[in-house]
């Protein structure tokens, strides 16, 4: 072996030492990053963006992790490839178990259920010739409409004129920056209130909305919520304040609730973590076993570079009955239902 080729194969090793550290290191932050923060919704720091980087592409690293370790094998670095190889099952297994075996949930609850969708309108989405007919197929009991605008609500109105009388608008504080007031949230209910709506204003997001309900003879607290991206770094220290008030908020809560929306957050993430740390549970995990894919499906044609980011999530008082996405339409994001009944 020349000179030449001993320099050109130590730079080799050198890399897939690099890359079986990075990845090492990568999962060491999307096992323990989710944990740490206390009540908070991660860490305020450059560890906390990573950690919540690594959530989102979790699968994605995975599948990179276990390439690289192929290579690294093939080119017989074989401790370097071992630890990727490690890392790759350490991503993928989890996921693959929960694909494989959906929820072992045996529903037992036979009352009646009560319907509740999360709908992203995207305020973008002027004109969709697809989203009355997919809005009447869910057929929901109860309605969170995330992005709308005054045109959506003009369009929603005109479809449901004698249909959802009880109506929640979260009205945003006008101010300068983003949204500037232009997209709202709202809860549009069938099911009678059980006394006057609330809106929750947080810095740099749109507004949430909880509205409570009498349904079966109990009260029950149903938010809608959406909170802001977080990416990349700047958009991220927006999005964890934001995250934290939005936390700061439910956690109050003494009714039996429903929060469901846009939470533009992967379930691995931190943020989803402290919903299940005060006892809060997926529909789609319940049901499934994983969280279904939603957005963004109408820019990437392949599932592989789509995201759970819009969930419903259940307190102990509820049994979940099902969980699916609806029929897709313009919006970027897949319409997402859920079915409860009491316990």
């Amino acid at each position: 072996m020349n000179a030449p080729s001993r320099t050109a194969r130590k730079c080799e090793v050198a890399a897939a030492w690099l890359a079986a550290a990075t990845a090492l290191v990568a999962a060491l932050f999307g096992i323990v990053g989710p944990y740490v923060g206390g009540s908070e919704p991660g860490l305020r720091s450059h560890i906390g963006f990573v950690a919540e980087a690594v959530a989102v592409a979790w699968i994605l690293g995975g599948l990179l992790a276990g390439l690289v370790a192929i290579f690294a094998a093939v080119r017989k670095h074989r401790w370097p490839a071992r630890v990727l190889f490690t890392v790759a099952l350490v991503f993928l297994v989890p996921e693959a178990w929960g694909h494989l075996n959906p929820g072992a949930h045996i529903v037992r609850e036979t009352g009646p259920a009560i319907r509740v969708a999360s709908v992203n309108l995207a305020a973008w989405n002027n004109r969709d010739p697809l989203m009355r007919a997919s809005l009447l197929e869910l057929d929901a009991d109860v309605f969170v409409f995330s992005e709308i605008t005054t045109n959506w609500e003009k369009r929603l109105n005109a479809w449901f004129r004698e249909d959802y009388p009880h109506r929640a608008m979260g009205i945003p504080r006008i101010r300068s920056g983003i949204n500037k007031g232009r997209t709202r949230l709202a809860i549009w209910s069938r099911v009678e209130p059980a006394g006057a709506a609330e809106t929750f204003n947080c810095n740099y997001s749109p507004p949430q909305v909880r509205l409570p309900v009498l349904w079966q003879g109990r009260e029950l607290a149903i938010y809608g919520i959406h909170s802001p991206v977080a990416f990349p770094r700047a958009p991220f220290m927006r999005s964890y304040s934001a995250r934290a008030d939005i936390l700061d908020w439910i956690r109050k809560e003494e009714l039996p609730m429903i929060v469901a929306g846009d939470f533009n957050a992967t379930p691995r993430s931190a943020f989803m973590q402290r919903f299940r740390d005060f006892g809060l549970t997926s529909a789609s995990e319940e049901i499934n076993g994983h969280a279904l894919l939603t957005w963004p499906m109408n820019k990437q044609p392949m599932k592989l570079f789509w995201f759970a980011i819009d969930h419903i999530l259940y307190s102990r008082e509820l049994a979940a009955l099902d969980f699916r996405t609806g029929p897709a339409t313009k919006s970027d994001h897949l319409p997402i239902i859920a079915e409860f009944a009491w316990r």
